[in-house]
């Protein structure tokens, strides 16, 4: 990221508080605000439950961090219950931390971190929510109750997405903004620039790939992407898709695959760092969640040049646009999903044309200094700076 003039460092200490140890979308944008508040003379310190992704990038680039163990809600009962009992311990460690660290500012990244803004009423600090998901996998009941705390304990709420915003009621939207996730996008293709497609041993050179980058979890619904290649699999088209990703439903998706006959052109690949790697080899992105919340890898990948097909739906109709930089596709059938990846595959000009767009979409509506200022006003004006 480029350096601006440095101006004197504000007195206020601003605590960034992530739900997760991993460094999937949202870890990434968290990222990225830490990074830019750095480098603009902010005096912040990340905190993170365990040691993982998040925080050995946040030790590369000399960010501070604390690692302070605390528990998420849970489905499974007997997690839920260690949860429940945890959850006054570890609120009033987390209220005690801020007092300690002199804490001005708290920001929660994401509505599983809504502990932050209650630690923060405790301790009589001010608190940001920047809510990056719709909670479709929770109950209702808590699902609500999450709404209730982001809406009734943060002074300010950041969506990543028109479609996350119309989470909430109308009685807080006066105190809601909007900014979608960002990038830096000649960064991203510099980085791409240095990665080796060629070392992605899972296709060979010839191989038409398709990419699906994804938590395996219900609401992700991959196994529309698995039936999307079934119908392609009956047309003899050569092509694989590499399922990028971890989760509890690996061994039923996996069953799926096995049923299908589709072992060898469905394979699944482990999250990893060097995921540019694997990206740069995309030859399109396909995409299933019909309430994606944002989406990321939208970005990143068409800030490769690599058109996507996903669901009409969610807030992937507010990034990518249809016929211009990829499809929108109505409904849940895979047949539909499956048509507009032949169009893709049998016309590469079309291809390179949707790829070329939407990484003009991406430098003029999604770029990372933009998106980075209109966070930096909110936390401002929160924080009381000038």
């Amino acid at each position: 990221m480029s350096e601006e003039p440095r101006s004197p460092a504000p007195q206020e200490h601003i605590l960034l508080v992530s739900h997760s140890p991993n460094l999937y979308g949202a870890e990434k944008s968290l990222l990225e605000i830490a990074d830019y508040l750095h480098h603009h003379d902010y005096r912040i310190t990340v905190l993170v439950p365990r040691d993982g992704m998040l925080s050995a990038a946040l030790r590369t680039k000399g960010i501070p961090f604390i690692i302070s163990p605390f528990e998420t809600p849970s489905k499974k009962p007997g997690r839920f219950l260690k949860f429940v009992l945890l959850f006054p311990l570890r609120l009033l460690q987390l209220r005690r931390l801020m007092l300690r660290q002199d804490v001005s500012l708290v920001y929660a990244n994401t509505f599983i971190a809504f502990n932050a803004l209650l630690a923060a009423r405790l301790a009589q600090r001010p608190a940001i929510a920047h809510v990056r998901e719709v909670l479709i996998d929770y109950p209702r009941c808590i699902r609500r109750v999450l709404i209730w705390i982001v809406s009734r304990y943060s002074q300010h709420i950041i969506a990543n997405s028109q479609f996350t915003a119309s989470s909430f009621p109308i009685s807080v939207r006066h105190k809601l903004t909007v900014v979608h996730n960002s990038i830096d996008c000649r960064e991203y293709q510099a980085a791409a620039a240095k990665a080796n497609p060629s070392a992605v041993p899972e296709v060979s050179a010839t191989d038409f790939v398709i990419g699906c980058i994804s938590q395996l979890i219900p609401h992700k619904n991959i196994q529309l992407a698995i039936s999307t290649m079934a119908c392609l699999a009956r047309k003899s088209l050569p092509m694989k898709l590499l399922i990028i990703s971890d989760g509890p439903l690996r061994p039923q998706l996996e069953r799926q695959v096995r049923q299908l006959n589709l072992s060898h052109s469905v394979t699944f690949v482990p999250y990893r760092q060097n995921i540019l790697d694997y990206t740069s080899r995309f030859d399109l992105y396909l995409h299933t969640c019909p309430t994606e919340p944002f989406g990321r890898v939208f970005i990143e990948t068409m800030a490769l040049g690599k058109p996507i097909v996903a669901p009409a739906s969610g807030a992937a109709t507010e990034i990518i646009r249809d016929g211009q930089t990829g499809f929108l596709v109505q409904g849940n059938d895979p047949e539909h999903y499956a048509e507009k990846i032949e169009l893709l595959f049998t016309d590469k000009s079309l291809r390179e044309q949707m790829g070329h767009k939407g990484r003009q979409r991406v430098e003029t509506h999604f770029a990372l200094e933009d998106k980075m200022k209109e966070i930096e006003t909110v936390i401002k004006t929160i924080a009381g700076l000038k």
